[in-house]
């Protein structure tokens, strides 16, 4: 693995400049233009890259100097004019039959971070794809070429809104929440061109993120958008994180509705899940979610956490859907692209079409006894001893090791695994009920005593 901080499994990502710069994005930039060059896939125009960015403050200097190492290998680039939402990003990708795209952004991250994520052919980076990244560049090839590419949001919408134009969202009153982020002014005209009636917050693109943290997936971070939803009788709210590729859904009673149970109305609703049909479900994920895709016939299989391993098994399994904890939505029928604008409309859409509340809705889902994402801030030997323990010390489990290792019991689950993002062990367990949920956290302090202070400080940081 790279000693480079700021590589991680699935991109780069790190605070600016301490880990991530220009130094280093041009170097990322030349073993990412060697690796297009060097091969070419059916379907995609060879030696190509798009190249966009998200709108925080260091982001075009560090797209410059990946640019500049992409070029001096000799690849074309089609530089994406602006700040875009990731998602739109894979979008004209796929549009232009490109055959890479490489995208500036720390996503959900501080406002100080800044990232690379990057996709060569049909299918996202393994870890060790993403590693290659930070090596000693290879010799300089002759230079490539740059096309400017402007207009690409205003295509996006129109595809965006085409599946729903025909009966529209007329009447329906939406807040709407990018936090400043690269869905500013974007999924609130997505939603005016359908014919709701917009409330927006914090809808001007910022690059520090002033009003609001871009992690949408934290209840806290969207206090504002919880109040706002009542207080102005609108039947839903939604938001969205630093590059828009994740969603975070706001009942009509304020309150927020877990990434599982966005998962089970879209499986429920707007996707109709039907008998064969695969759906990919984070390992961390309820299983409340695995069972409500069963009783539509449908196929539920877990995945590793983290955006390229679940989009890498929605395209791989021809999946229906990818729901990943965070508020990652992947969709076969956009070929695995996680777009949370697609999601939400067709949330909308289901809500605009009916006369049940979405809190109605959400309170029909079965009750959720889970854990939050607990992280134990303990070594990387630890960690280990403990993955390596846990089959031995519960043997009346069955045992998964997908990511880390997850405990099955009849009546709830546990898992422990390496964090992918930070230095931590992520822990996270789920009972039938709350008695069960009780007995299953209270087995594992039994078994890991010495771990006791770490889970009461994780809990108590949740």
């Amino acid at each position: 693995m790279s000693e480079h901080a700021a590589v991680k499994e699935c991109d780069i990502r790190g605070p600016w400049p301490e880990e991530v710069d220009a130094t280093f994005f041009e170097q990322a930039g030349r073993n990412f233009g060697a690796t297009v060059a060097g091969g070419s896939f059916a379907g995609f125009h060879p030696a190509t890259v798009v190249v966009g960015g998200d709108g925080r403050a260091s982001t075009p200097a560090l797209r410059a100097a990946l640019q500049g190492g992409l070029l001096a290998e000799g690849v074309d680039v089609f530089d994406v004019v602006g700040a875009t939402p990731t998602p739109a990003l894979y979008w004209i990708r796929q549009v232009l039959a490109a055959q890479a795209v490489a995208i500036v952004t720390a996503s959900h991250s501080p406002p100080h971070w800044n990232g690379l994520k990057v996709m060569n052919g049909p299918l996202p980076p393994t870890p060790a794809e993403v590693e290659a990244l930070d090596v000693a560049p290879p010799p300089r090839r002759e230079a490539g070429r740059r096309h400017a590419i402007g207009n690409v949001v205003d295509t996006y919408v129109a595809a965006r809104i085409a599946p729903f134009a025909a009966a529209g969202l007329p009447g329906l009153d939406v807040v709407v929440d990018p936090g400043g982020g690269c869905m500013a002014g974007v999924a609130s005209r997505a939603f005016r061109e359908l014919g709701a009636a917009v409330d927006a917050l914090h809808d001007e693109l910022d690059p520090a993120f002033r009003q609001r943290h871009p992690d949408c997936a934290v209840p806290k971070h969207l206090a504002e958008l919880a109040a706002r939803v009542p207080a102005v009788g609108a039947a839903m709210g939604v938001a969205f994180d630093g590059d828009g590729d994740r969603l975070a859904v706001i009942d009509d009673r304020g309150r927020y509705v877990p990434a599982e149970k966005v998962a089970m109305l879209l499986v429920e609703g707007p996707l109709a899940v039907r008998p064969g049909d695969v759906v990919v479900l984070d390992i961390k994920a309820s299983m409340q979610l695995e069972r409500a895709v069963a009783r539509r016939g449908g196929i539920p299989v877990r995945m590793k956490s983290g955006h390229a391993y679940m989009k890498r098994a929605v395209i791989e399994r021809g999946a229906v859907l990818g729901s990943e904890v965070s508020g990652h939505l992947f969709f076969g029928a956009l070929s695995g692209i996680d777009d949370p604008l697609h999601a939400a409309l067709a949330l909308a859409r289901w809500q605009a079409g009916g006369d049940v509340p979405l809190s109605a809705r959400v309170d029909a889902l079965p009750t959720f006894h889970l854990s939050p994402d607990l992280r134990l801030r303990i070594a990387d030997a630890e960690i280990d001893a403990l993955l390596d323990s846990l089959p031995a010390r519960f043997p009346d489990a069955e045992v998964e090791r997908i990511d880390g290792v997850r405990l099955v019991w009849p009546d709830g689950w546990l898992l422990a695994r390496h964090s992918i993002t930070e230095a931590a062990c992520t822990l996270r367990f789920e009972g039938a009920d709350a008695d069960a949920l009780a007995t299953i956290g209270k087995r594992f302090v039994a078994g890991y005593p010495a771990l006791a202070a770490a889970l009461d400080a994780a809990m108590a940081k949740s």
